[in-house]
């Protein structure tokens, strides 16, 4: 096996392979603070790269979508397993979005901390935009 050699400058490349994606992607640390996002990250918040890293989910979102993701965050990690999750959150315009998003748990042996990545894609199921609860 071929050991392993640093890349310079790894972290330039590896957020222009996100950014080139039209799925938002995130990482955030074990406290639940957003360590890296992606442009469509940034698209769908609404508020600058430097608004968003070192923020938790209470400090972007409205409450009731904060809760949601925190107990997402919460199963994942309780879990230890990759995670599927379908839900709805608030856009920077205010409007409620349907998302489909994974998440997992993982550990990075350059880094002191465990990290939770999510990769929630942009691109939704038209099926899934149109479709609206019914009265019950």
């Amino acid at each position: 096996m071929m050991p392993l050699m640093a890349i310079p400058n790894s972290f330039d490349i590896l957020q222009a392979v996100i950014d080139a994606t039209p799925d938002a992607i995130f990482v955030k640390d074990l406290e639940g603070r957003y360590v890296l996002v992606n442009a469509a990250f940034i698209r769908f918040i609404g508020k600058l790269h430097e608004d968003i890293v070192g923020k938790n989910d209470y400090e972007l979102y409205p409450e009731a979508d904060a809760r949601a993701f925190v107990e997402a965050d919460r199963t994942v990690l309780a879990t230890g397993r990759p995670q599927v999750f379908e839900g709805v959150a608030t856009g920077q315009d205010g409007q409620p979005q349907t998302y489909l998003g994974s998440a997992s748990r993982t550990t990075s042996p350059s880094c002191a901390r465990r990290t939770r990545t999510w990769s929630a894609p942009g691109r939704r199921c038209s099926a899934l935009r149109r479709w609206k609860p019914s009265a019950s």
